[in-house]
């Protein structure tokens, strides 16, 4: 369940945050999160809560504002 651009819920109503690697650092990032494939298009990170509105705080950047 897609709850903004960047938060996802999953199955166990834990939310998660997913940003877009950009193309040219794929490789790169797969290689130095010591991933098993050769490229990583998606960072997923869960934010540990099941509350929505805890989640959409801890998915902005620290010292942004809506």
């Amino acid at each position: 369940m897609r709850i903004s651009m960047s938060v996802i819920k999953n199955e166990h109503g834990v939310f998660h945050v997913r940003k877009k690697v950009p193309k040219k650092l794929e490789e790169a990032t797969a290689t130095v999160m010591g991933s098993s494939k050769q490229r990583v298009a998606w960072l997923k990170k869960s934010l540990g809560t099941k509350d929505l509105k805890a989640a959409k705080v801890d998915s902005t950047p620290r010292g942004a504002r809506p």
